[in-house]
């Protein structure tokens, strides 16, 4: 379906914007798997399932963190909106160039959002200090292979971007070295965010999402202003640390309190 509007749209299109496009194929694909699913034989049983999935225990569990994804979302990119107001489009590009160079990590970060949460859930049917010490054990063997790597690419900082991108982001190689260390960090995030979750506590994550907001939202604009690109990456890897360390101290007063 996806291919056959493309193909449309290309021999088709007479003033229509890509935006558009998408959004009138988004709605053609809701509507196409509705009616699928609204023809499957089964679909008692699919109805059974959908109203077993909206139960109270699952609007609890996904209401903080929907919320917490659409803050940090915001946050997340109003830095980089911001470096391209004040320092211009070239600073997006070099913000962005400096991030995809890292971007292998996000991969092992799904795979790991993919793969923790089974294993805290039967550390956690054994019994919650096991499942700490699972959880301990997984930040001191993440640290010890980020670290080396991320000061690998600091070292060759330079040289990686220069491979990447060429001559003319070798000036901003310094940024590769900020997102090198915010990667770390963003490792950590992971762990201790699917330990939080299988231990119930969610709504952590809207408080550490709003106090992050608030702190990029307060600080982005001066700090940019003053300081530049050094100005964005400070709020960069501030909103990484605040949110570990927010995330951390709950894991420890959960712990104390158990």
């Amino acid at each position: 379906l996806s291919a056959l509007l493309m193909v449309m749209y290309l021999g088709l299109n007479d003033g229509l914007s890509i935006e558009v496009f998408f959004l009138i194929s988004t709605v053609i694909f809701f509507i196409a798997s509705f009616a699928l699913i609204s023809r499957f034989p089964y679909r008692k049983n699919v109805n059974n399932l959908i109203a077993y999935a909206l139960t109270k225990k699952i609007f609890l569990y996904a209401t903080p963190q929907l919320s917490a994804s659409i803050l940090q979302f915001m946050s997340g990119n109003f830095f980089v909106y911001v470096s391209a107001i004040l320092l211009g489009p070239v600073a997006v590009g070099a913000i962005r160039a400096a991030a995809s160079i890292l971007s292998f990590f996000i991969v092992i970060f799904n795979a790991l959002d993919n793969y923790l949460p089974k294993i805290f859930r039967e550390y956690m049917k054994i019994s919650k200090v096991d499942l700490y010490a699972y959880f301990q054990n997984i930040l001191v063997k993440g640290l010890i292979v980020s670290i080396p790597v991320s000061a690998i690419i600091i070292i060759y900082s330079k040289e990686v971007i220069l491979l990447a991108y060429g001559e003319e982001y070798v000036d901003k190689a310094f940024l590769v070295v900020w997102f090198s260390i915010s990667h770390i960090f963003m490792y950590l995030i992971r762990p201790v965010s699917i330990y939080l979750r299988i231990i119930g506590e969610v709504k952590i994550f809207s408080s550490a999402a709003i106090t992050v907001g608030l702190f990029t939202l307060l600080l982005t604009i001066p700090f940019i202003y003053l300081y530049g690109y050094l100005g964005a990456m400070v709020i960069m890897l501030g909103q990484q640390i605040l949110q570990f360390s927010l995330m951390y101290r709950k894991v420890l007063l959960t712990k104390a309190l158990n």
